[in-house]
């Protein structure tokens, strides 16, 4: 099956979808929130900042997700921008590493933690 087929989008029931946002007139979805924020990897030795414009959240089940997830599918908020992480602690720990032609994926070299996968032009962070 395609990749595409594998992507799944996310449904919020009605009243927490909404939260009191206005609806987009053009979708009639609410608005993806921003982030600003900051994650950690376990053992505290690498923080990376997260902010900019949420553009999706999905579970997607494809083999590489899942294999590097060790679950059937991985769930991620997709951020927009390739400067949407910056490592802020721990430069020289984080270790990089291409998963397929597009993504390039991010980790601790301490623990092991997973911090990022960048693609081309957006950063996603899984289980946020």
């Amino acid at each position: 099956s395609s990749a595409s087929s594998q992507l799944e989008r996310r449904s919020f029931p009605e009243d927490e979808r909404t939260m009191g946002a206005a609806l987009d007139e053009e979708t009639k979805e609410p608005p993806l929130p921003s982030l600003d924020t900051t994650l950690t990897c376990s053992c505290g030795a690498c923080e990376v900042a997260v902010t900019g414009q949420v553009c999706d959240i999905s579970f997607c089940h494809c083999n590489i997700c899942r294999t590097h997830s060790k679950q059937l599918f991985s769930t991620t908020v997709g951020v927009l921008g390739a400067d949407a992480v910056t490592v802020t602690k721990g430069h020289d720990l984080v270790v990089s590493y291409a998963t397929s032609g597009s993504v390039e994926r991010h980790h601790c070299s301490t623990c092991g933690s997973k911090l990022c996968a960048k693609r081309r032009r957006t950063c996603r962070i899984e289980r946020l």
